[in-house]
C-alpha cells in the first residue's frame, strides 16, 4: 500500500529523512493527452499530481530533486507473468 501525500513539499520533507535510512525512490513521468502526470514514490508514501505543462515549474523542481537524489525512473508496467512473453 502507498500512502499518498498531498503536497509535493511534505514527501520531499519526507524523502530526505528516507534518503538517510538508504531507501531508494522511484519515479515515473506519464503524458496523456498533452498533460504530464508525475509519480515519486519512497518507502511508503508517495506523490502523483497532473501538469498542464511540462515547463511548470513545480514539475521541474521535482525532476530535479529526482535526478540529483539518482531515483530510478520507471518507464512502465508489466505482469510478472508476461515480463518474458516475446
Amino acid at each position: 500500500m502507498v500512502n499518498i501525500v498531498d503536497e509535493w513539499a511534505n514527501l520531499e520533507r519526507y524523502a530526505r529523512q528516507a534518503s538517510a535510512d538508504k531507501l531508494t525512490g522511484l519515479y515515473q513521468l506519464l503524458e496523456n493527452d498533452g498533460k504530464i502526470e508525475v509519480r515519486v514514490w519512497i518507502g511508503n508514501c508517495g506523490f502523483k499530481k497532473t501538469f498542464e505543462n511540462i515547463k511548470d515549474q513545480e514539475m521541474i523542481d521535482i525532476r530535479d530533486f529526482c535526478w540529483k537524489e539518482q531515483y530510478t525512473q520507471i518507464r512502465g508496467n508489466i505482469p510478472n507473468d508476461k515480463f518474458f512473453d516475446p
